[in-house]
């Protein structure tokens, strides 16, 4: 498409009927923002641990940087998503269950508690099931732009803090997990791997050997990993 109008802009200018017009320039589709390690650790504990935050912006602040979960994906989000067996809760992410850190999974239980009075004049169905978040009306899901600007409110901005934690699942687990775990196409989780690796190796190539720890990895910092077995 973007050949057929290039070409046709080109005749234009050729023949003088229309002058310093171009065709946009597709997005080569990497990631510009990210949040510094320590700042996204810090941002994903007050999510679980802050109750001064709204209940709502905990889950979808804590869902953003643990899954990297878009917003447009989190507000469509749906109560039957959410289950619990003998030992662990999960949360349905595109097909796959990922097992939720119990303050999470905390929050969510409150959250549908909470929003069945909001959804009282919605009736759920085993086919049309009740929002996790409802908007207003509660038959429909949260705008996403209203609500990406209440977590920057809460310092909780969403693009940089999906990106890093999209970075960190990337290098934690293998590309097709993580396309499998979060619905991505493989050939998106390919290029995160690619720039991942890119990113990891000229990171390390620019700290000084003694600097470097080899046996933690980003992401997996021990005060933070007991938070989400918590």
């Amino acid at each position: 498409m973007r050949r057929d109008t290039s070409a046709f802009l080109a005749w234009l200018k050729q023949r003088h009927i229309a002058t310093g017009i171009n065709a946009p320039r597709p997005k080569c589709g990497l990631p510009q923002r990210f949040v510094d390690q320590d700042d996204h650790e810090e941002q994903l504990r007050r999510c679980l641990t802050d109750d001064s935050l709204p209940l709502d912006v905990r889950i979808v602040g804590a869902l953003v940087r643990l899954y990297a979960m878009p917003l447009v994906r989190i507000v469509e989000l749906t109560t039957d998503r959410f289950h619990r067996d003998e030992t662990d809760a999960y949360l349905v992410i595109d097909e796959n269950a990922v097992i939720l850190p119990p303050s999470l999974a905390t929050l969510i239980e409150e959250q549908i508690r909470n929003g069945g009075l909001a959804n009282i004049i919605r009736t759920p169905t085993p086919d049309q099931p009740t929002y996790l978040l409802p908007g207003r009306p509660p038959s429909r899901p949260r705008n996403t732009q209203t609500f990406s600007l209440r977590l920057k409110q809460y310092g909780l901005p969403t693009i940089g803090a999906r990106n890093t934690a999209m970075l960190t699942n990337i290098i934690d687990l293998d590309a097709v997990v993580v396309a499998d775990l979060l619905g991505l196409h493989p050939k998106t989780a390919h290029r995160w791997a690619q720039y991942a690796q890119t990113s990891w190796a000229a990171y390390l190539q620019a700290r000084e050997p003694e600097d470097i720890d080899t046996t933690i990895r980003p992401g997996s910092s021990p005060d933070l990993s007991e938070l989400l077995k918590e």
